[in-house]
C-alpha cells in the first residue's frame, strides 16, 4: 500500500505544481587501471599527508555514504574488511587525483601491507567534472591468510616497541627503535638487483616479520612502531629523483629526518648500526656528505640540534642497560692510544663518558691495525654482550666483563660481526670489515642463554557486558617470586593491567619472569560487549498531512529509522520505525526496529482542480478538486455546450533583480472574469506567486468566464542576478615574509590573486580581488578588481653569508640578507691568521669513460689540492693540483675507484693540509659493447647477441622503428647475459638496435658508450 500511495502522490505533484526545478544526470561509468612500479613508486605526491575529506551533502551520494567518516577513515575501514569495491562517489574525488588520494592513504597506514600494488577505479561525469565512482582493490592473499599475517606483524611490532621503556623520552624511544630495525632487518640487496624483489619487501611486514626489506619497507616499519605503537608523530617522505623513501619524525615539537635504510650497511653486517642519518635537519641531510634531494613535504626540519650529535660517528647499537647508555667508539692516535672502547654515559647529552673496556686495534701482524670500530653490542636475558676481535664477552649488572665464548679463528681473520638471536650467539669471521658478498654467519649456542621454559602459565579470555567497572584477566600457574607484568598502550611492560572499562576488544599481553627461566610471554583477550540501554517507546506522536515524517518530533535519544522524507498523506494512525541511540553510544547498543504510532490529521483541505472530463456540445464535463495534503476529493459539473475563451495572451518577462516582486500581464481579460494563478503547492489562488529572487519561474494561470469553458495558460518570468554596488579596497598593507593571505580585506572581498603569493621586497604592488556580495542568490560576484598593497618589512631578520672568505693576505666580505624583504648589506672580515683550509665541498664525477675519470669540486680560494686515487685498496696515483678539475687516464675499464681530495695552503713555503679529506667513490665506464648479431628468431621475434663486457653489471637495449626515436626496451641486470630476444615485431617494419653496458656503484649506474647500430627488416 505504501508504494502505491507514493506513486499516486508523485503523479499528482507532476500535474499540479506551478514552479518546478528539474536536474538531469546521466552516469556513463568507465574503468581505468593503476599499477605501482619501480618507475613511479617514489613520486613525491604519493607521500603527502592525506587531505581530510568529508562526503558532499548532495542527495543520493551523501545518504549512501557514512557521513561521519572522513575519506581516510572510510577507505581504511573498507580495506580492513577486505572490500574489493569501495564506493567513494560521495567524496567527489577528481580523476586527476585518483592515484595520489589512494596511495597517500596507503602510505599513511603501514598496516595495509596486504593491499595489491595494482588497483582499478571507475569514474563518471558529474556537473562537468570527471569524478571517481569506486576503487576496485585486490589483496595479496585470502582473508584467512591476511588475518594470520596481520597478527604476525602485530606481534613483531610489539616486540620492537618493547625496546622503548615507558620512562624514556621520545628521542630515546626513536633511537632504540632505529637501532632495533637496523639490527633485525636486512636490505633486500640480491633480489633487488636480480629483478626478483617481491612486493612484500616494500612493506612493514617485510621489515618486521620477514626481516628483509628495501627503503619504503624500513620506513613503513618505523612509522608502524613509532606512530601506531608509541604514539610519536612519524611520516614517510620520498624522492622520485633518488628512487628512495625515508622518515620524518617529530621530537619535542620539531621535525627531523631519519633514514634507517642508509644507516643499515649494504651488504648486511650483523651488529653494525650506523647513526649518520638519525635526526637530521633539512640542511644537513641535503649536504654533500648526506646527499638527499628532491623530497616534498609540508614539514620543515629547521632545527640543527642533532646534526653534530655524538652518535653520528657511532657504528654500534646504543644500548640502554642498567640505567646507562652503552656504545663503542674507535680512538685514533699513536701505538699506545689507538684502540676500540666500550663506553657509557648517564644521559645521551651528558658530556662525560666513562670507559668500561678497551682493546688495542693492532692485529699483531707487522704494522697493520684496524682503522675503525668492530665492537658491537647486544642485550639478552637482562645481560649485555659485546665482541672483541677474538672473543664474545659479557657485561654483568656490576659492570664486570668476562669472556663467555672464544671461537677457533683461522689465521688472518677476526670477529667482524656479532649479535645475539634467541639462545645463540651469531658472529662472522673475516680478514677485513669490508663486505662484498653475503656475510657468512656462524652460530654458537651459549649455555647461559639456554634457560628453561616456564610451563603451566595460562590466562583465560574474558567476555563481559559493559557495566562501568574495570575488567581484568587472571594469570594462573604463577609461583612465589614470579614477576608478572602487562604491556601498556605504548608497548612498555608495567606491573598493573591496562584499563579495560569501556566496550571493545582488548588484547592483553603479559610477561612472567622467573629466576633461572626464560621470560614467558602470553596474550589473553578481553571482550567487553555493549550493553542494552533502558528506554520507553515514544507515545502520543502526531503528524500533519502534507508534511514529512521529519516534522514529527521524537523524544531525546530517538530518531526515525523509516526514511524521514516519507510523506504523511491519508488521515489515520500509521506505524513507522524508530531507533534509540543512547547518549553513551560507545558502551550501549543502538536499539533498532522499534514500532511507533503516529496519528496523522489534515490541518485543513487545500484543493487543486483538474478538468477530468472535457464538456462537449451535448455532454457535461467534470472538474475534480483534490486536497494536496490528505487526498480528499470531490467533483463539480461543467455545463455542456459552452464556448472556449479566446483572445487571452501573456508575454514572458526578463528583468534584473531589484528586490521588488515581478508579475505577468494578461491581455484579453474582461469584466467579471475570474483569474487565478498556481502557487508552488499547485493550488490556484487570486494572487500571483511571489517572484522576487533571481531565477526562472514558470507561472500557470487559469481564467474562468461565465458561460465559457475555463482557459489555462503559462508564462515565464526570468529574474537575472544584479551587479552589486561596491567600493574597491584602499590603504591595504602587508608585511615582507608573509603571504597575501595575511592582508586583511574589507567584508565581502576575497583574493583572486593566489593567497599563497609571497610578500617580499618592499614597495607597492597591484593584485586582484573579487567582490562576493552577501546575497549571492540575487547578485553577481564581481571579479578582477585591481587593488594596491603597500609591502613593508616589519624589521630586518638577517641571514649572514661569507661571500668572500678572508685569507692571510686579503680581507673577506660577509653579506647580510634580510630573509623577509631581501634587503642586502655587507661588512668586511679582517684578514686571517694562517689556518688550515676546510674540507673540500661539491666533490663529484664530471665524466666517466672506459679508461679515464674526470673529477670536479668547489674551489677554495688560494688553496691547492692533494689528490690520491685508489683502485680498491691500492693507491694508483697521487697528484698536486691547483685547479678544481682533474682527469686520470690509463685506467682499467668497469673498475671501482676512490678519490681523496685534501685541500692545502702554502704558508711560509710549506703546505698546510686540511684536517679532513673529501672522498668520492665511482667507477670507470664499461667498454663499448661489441654488437655481434641481430637475427630473426621465430615468428615476430628477433634475437640480439653481443660479446660479454668485463666488469659490467648489466646492459641496456634501445630500439627504434623506422625513422622514429630510440626507446629503451630492456634493462638486463646481469653482466654475464649476452643475448636477448625481442617479441612483437611487425612484418614489413625496419628496426634499429643499439646496446650499452653499465656498472653499478653506490646505487648509481655508470654507462659505457653505445654499440654500433644494427638493423633488421622483418619480412
Amino acid at each position: 500500500m505504501k508504494r502505491r500511495y507514493t506513486v499516486t502522490i508523485l503523479m499528482m505533484l507532476f500535474f499540479v505544481l506551478g514552479t518546478v526545478k528539474v536536474q538531469a544526470e546521466t552516469k556513463d561509468i568507465r574503468t581505468e587501471y593503476v599499477t605501482l612500479t619501480d618507475e613511479n613508486r617514489f613520486k613525491e605526491e604519493y607521500y603527502q599527508k592525506p587531505q581530510v575529506r568529508y562526503p558532499v551533502a548532495e542527495g543520493e551520494m551523501y545518504r549512501a555514504s557514512r557521513a561521519a567518516l572522513d575519506l581516510e577513515q572510510y577507505i581504511v575501514e573498507a580495506l580492513e574488511n577486505y572490500q574489493q569495491s569501495i564506493d567513494v562517489s560521495a567524496y567527489q574525488i577528481p580523476t586527476k587525483e585518483v592515484s595520489a588520494v589512494f596511495l597517500q592513504i596507503l602510505n599513511d597506514n603501514p598496516g595495509m601491507f596486504y593491499v595489491d600494488n595494482k588497483f582499478a577505479y571507475s569514474y563518471y561525469s558529474y556537473n562537468e567534472q570527471s569524478l571517481v565512482q569506486s576503487y576496485h582493490v585486490s589483496y595479496l592473499g585470502t582473508p584467512e591468510e591476511i588475518d594470520q599475517q596481520r597478527q604476525e606483524l602485530e606481534t613483531a611490532a610489539d616486540q620492537a616497541a618493547a625496546q622503548a621503556e615507558a620512562s624514556m623520552t621520545d628521542l630515546e624511544k626513536a633511537l632504540v627503535v632505529h637501532d632495533y630495525l637496523v639490527q633485525n632487518c636486512e636490505y633486500d640487496y640480491d633480489r633487488l638487483n636480480n629483478g626478483q624483489l617481491p612486493d612484500i619487501s616494500h612493506t612493514a611486514y617485510g621489515a618486521l616479520v620477514n626481516r628483509m626489506a628495501v627503503c619504503d619497507g624500513y620506513g613503513d616499519a618505523y612509522i608502524y612502531i613509532m606512530k601506531d605503537k608509541l604514539g610519536i608523530s612519524c611520516e614517510l617522505v620520498a624522492s622520485d629523483a633518488m628512487a628512495h623513501a625515508w622518515n620524518m619524525i617529530e621530537i619535542d615539537g620539531k621535525w627531523y629526518h631519519v633514514d634507517v635504510t642508509w644507516d643499515d650497511p649494504v651488504r648486511d653486517s650483523i651488529g653494525r648500526v650506523g647513526h649518520k642519518y638519525f635526526l637530521l635537519s633539512d640542511t644537513a641531510i641535503s649536504d654533500a656528505s648526506h646527499e638527499h634531494e628532491g623530497w616534498s613535504t609540508s614539514r620543515t626540519a629547521d632545527s640543527t640540534l642533532y646534526d653534530d650529535a655524538f652518535w653520528t660517528e657511532i657504528t654500534s647499537s646504543i644500548c640502554w642497560y642498567q640505567g646507562e647508555w652503552y656504545f663503542s667508539r674507535y680512538q685514533g692516535g699513536d701505538y699506545n692510544t689507538m684502540g676500540v672502547k666500550l663506553l657509557k654515559k648517564g644521559a645521551l647529552f651528558e658530556d662525560a663518558e666513562s670507559e668500561v673496556y678497551k682493546e688495542n686495534v693492532w692485529t699483531g701482524e707487522g704494522n697493520s691495525y684496524f682503522p675503525a670500530s668492530y665492537m658491537y653490542l647486544a642485550k639478552a636475558n637482562d645481560m649485555m654482550y659485546f665482541n672483541t676481535k677474538t672473543a664474545i664477552c659479557r657485561l654483568d649488572a656490576e659492570g664486570m666483563t668476562e669472556e663467555v665464548y672464544k671461537p677457533q679463528i683461522p689465521s688472518g681473520q677476526w670477529i667482524f660481526g656479532f649479535t645475539v638471536r634467541g639462545k645463540e650467539v651469531w658472529y662472522a669471521l673475516q680478514n677485513t670489515p669490508q663486505i662484498s658478498s653475503k656475510q657468512v654467519i656462524l652460530t654458537y649456542a651459549l649455555p647461559e642463554l639456554d634457560l628453561r621454559e616456564i610451563t603451566g602459565v595460562t590466562a583465560e579470555d574474558v567476555t563481559a557486558v559493559y557495566n562501568g567497572t574495570a575488567q581484568t584477566i587472571t594469570v594462573s600457574g604463577i609461583q612465589e617470586g614470579d614477576e608478572v607484568q602487562y604491556a601498556g598502550d605504548n608497548g612498555s611492560y608495567q606491573s598493573t593491567q591496562p584499563e579495560m572499562i569501556r566496550a571493545g576488544i582488548y588484547q592483553v599481553r603479559y610477561r612472567v619472569k622467573r629466576q633461572g627461566y626464560q621470560p614467558f610471554e602470553g596474550t589473553a583477550q578481553v571482550k567487553i560487549e555493549k550493553a542494552i540501554p533502558v528506554y520507553t517507546v515514544p507515545e502520543g506522536l502526531k503528524g500533519t498531512s502534507g508534511k514529512t515524517l521529519a516534522s514529527v518530533t521524537l523524544p531525546e535519544g530517538f530518531s526515525w529509522q523509516t526514511d524521514t522524507d516519507t510523506k504523511l498523506y491519508q488521515e489515520g494512525s500509521l506505524v513507522f520505525l524508530v531507533k534509540y541511540t543512547p547518549e553513551d553510544s560507545e558502551n550501549y547498543v543502538t536499539v533498532t526496529d522499534i514500532e511507533a504510532e503516529v496519528a496523522v490529521s489534515c490541518p485543513g483541505h487545500n484543493y487543486t482542480s483538474e478538468i477530468t472530463k472535457q464538456p462537449t456540445e451535448t455532454e457535461d464535463g467534470e472538474e475534480t478538486f483534490t486536497c494536496v495534503l490528505c487526498g480528499h476529493s470531490y467533483t463539480e459539473v461543467i455545463q455542456a455546450g459552452l464556448p472556449q475563451i479566446e483572445g487571452i495572451e501573456s508575454e514572458d518577462v526578463t528583468v534584473a533583480y531589484d528586490g521588488t516582486p515581478q508579475r505577468i500581464m494578461l491581455k484579453g481579460i474582461q469584466a467579471g472574469d475570474i483569474v487565478k494563478y498556481a502557487g508552488e503547492d499547485g493550488i490556484y489562488q487570486e494572487e500571483q506567486p511571489e517572484m522576487i529572487k533571481a531565477g526562472v519561474y514558470q507561472v500557470r494561470y487559469q481564467v474562468k468566464r461565465q458561460g465559457y469553458q475555463p482557459f489555462e495558460g503559462t508564462a515565464q518570468v526570468e529574474i537575472t542576478k544584479a551587479v552589486p554596488a561596491y567600493t574597491a579596497p584602499v590603504g591595504l598593507q602587508g608585511q615582507s615574509g608573509k603571504t597575501l593571505a595575511s592582508v586583511i580585506l574589507p567584508k565581502g572581498f576575497v583574493w583572486q590573486t593566489a593567497e599563497a603569493t609571497e610578500l617580499s621586497t618592499e614597495g607597492t604592488y597591484t593584485w586582484y580581488v573579487n567582490y562576493v556580495p552577501e546575497d549571492t542568490d540575487n547578485y553577481q560576484t564581481v571579479q578582477r578588481i585591481e587593488v594596491k598593497v603597500q609591502v613593508k618589512c616589519p624589521g630586518h631578520q638577517e641571514q649572514s653569508k661569507v661571500t668572500r672568505p678572508a685569507t692571510e693576505t686579503q680581507k673577506g666580505l660577509r653579506t647580510h640578507t634580510c630573509s623577509l624583504c631581501g634587503n642586502v648589506r655587507t661588512e668586511e672580515i679582517p684578514v686571517l691568521n694562517p689556518a688550515k683550509p676546510g674540507k673540500v665541498s661539491g666533490l663529484k664525477v664530471k665524466k666517466n669513460t672506459s679508461d679515464s675519470l674526470t673529477f670536479t669540486w668547489n674551489l677554495i680560494e688560494n688553496a691547492g689540492y692533494y689528490l690520491k686515487l685508489y683502485k680498491g685498496n691500492t693507491l694508483v696515483s697521487t697528484q698536486y693540483v691547483t685547479g678544481n678539475v682533474h682527469s686520470f687516464g690509463g685506467l682499467k675499464a668497469a673498475s671501482d675507484y676512490t678519490l681523496q681530495v685534501t685541500p692545502y695552503y702554502i704558508v711560509n713555503g710549506s703546505r698546510v693540509f686540511a684536517a679532513q679529506a673529501g672522498e668520492i667513490r665511482t667507477a670507470t665506464a664499461p667498454s663499448a659493447v661489441k654488437f655481434n648479431t641481430v637475427k630473426k628468431s621465430g615468428k615476430n621475434k628477433v634475437k640480439l647477441a653481443w660479446k660479454k663486457i668485463s666488469g659490467a653489471s648489466g646492459y641496456e637495449i634501445f630500439m627504434k622503428t623506422g625513422k622514429g626515436g630510440y626507446k629503451k626496451i630492456k634493462t638486463i641486470d646481469k653482466g654475464k647475459t649476452v643475448s636477448f630476444t625481442k617479441t612483437g615485431m611487425k612484418k614489413g617494419k625496419t628496426y634499429s638496435f643499439r646496446i650499452r653496458a653499465y656498472r653499478t656503484v653506490n646505487r648509481a649506474k655508470v654507462y659505457g658508450t653505445y654499440s654500433k647500430v644494427k638493423k633488421i627488416k622483418i619480412r
